[in-house]
């Protein structure tokens, strides 16, 4: 049997077609589809420009994925304003709407503020603390973000990793730069 090269949606490189892990990252594309119904399908293209990989996460307003800018090279997480309980998407779509019409203001007026959240970040493109933010757009009746993808670990992934608790000291060190940031921002109105 011979396979033809597909794209890893996690690191954007050619693996063999067929099932098991990329030889490059070791992300199994199999894995965790469950977790993220709703996600835009791998392989999508936002902004004529942006490749969409896997989701990264799930929060109460929105996806966030990495992606592949195909005019600038490299990866980026792409933000996607999708709030549990007022839209949806079909699994397989591309398309989000407001659950139902009594939603929809919501869904619009949230839709607003998204993108104004994009605009505001997007301000402090070079503070250390705050990821930088390459553009804001509209598509597939939603809105998103392009940001810089960093590579790393959650708070709570961390924690689990050095049994549950840290020290004053090393807590003080990750949220130091978290606090300057958040002050930043909060004199920026």
């Amino acid at each position: 049997m011979s396979y033809q090269p597909t794209l890893c949606y996690q690191c954007f490189g050619q693996r063999p077609e067929g099932p098991g892990p990329c030889p490059h990252c070791g992300w199994d594309p199999t894995a965790g589809r469950e977790k993220y119904p709703l996600a835009l399908p791998c392989g999508s293209i936002l902004a004529g420009r942006y490749l969409v990989g896997r989701a990264l996460g799930q929060g109460g307003f929105g996806i966030t994925y990495v992606a592949r800018d195909l005019t600038a090279g490299r990866l980026v997480a792409i933000k996607e304003y999708l709030p549990e309980g007022i839209a949806l998407r079909t699994p397989g779509q591309t398309q989000v709407c407001a659950l139902t019409r009594a939603q929809n203001e919501n869904y619009q007026y949230g839709r607003s503020r998204f993108l104004e959240e994009a605009r505001t970040l997007a301000q402090f493109n070079g503070h250390p603390g705050i990821v930088g933010v390459h553009t804001y757009f509209e598509e597939n009746g939603t809105a998103y973000f392009a940001m810089d993808y960093l590579e790393g670990c959650s708070l709570k992934e961390y924690l689990i990793q050095r049994g549950g608790r840290i020290g004053c000291g090393e807590a003080w060190k990750l949220m130091r730069p978290v606090l300057s940031a958040l002050s930043a921002v909060h004199a920026a109105g």
